[in-house]
């Protein structure tokens, strides 16, 4: 199973990697820990709120589902799957 970091949308990893000439320390340790989860549920509030704002999307963008289960942030699993099959 990849780990979050690995899951993460481009267009959010790369956001991610932008902000880290700005802020390497915080941004380092947020991907130290979506390296180290596996799913969404192992991230600590914090976390997620760091995602949210190295994503540079607006809350008003952001669903209650996409919080509680991260699907606006990350790649769907079944997608690579499905993808990994049709070649």
């Amino acid at each position: 199973m990849k780990n979050l970091y690995d899951r993460l949308k481009p267009k959010i990893r790369k956001s991610i990697q932008d902000d880290l000439k700005k802020y390497p320390t915080s941004t380092v340790q947020l991907i130290n820990e979506l390296k180290k989860a596996t799913t969404w549920s192992d991230l600590k509030v914090h976390d997620v709120q760091r995602v949210v704002t190295w994503s540079h999307y607006s809350l008003i963008e952001i669903s209650h589902v996409d919080l509680l289960y991260g699907d606006k942030f990350l790649v769907n699993e079944d997608d690579d799957y499905i993808v990994s099959i049709t070649g």
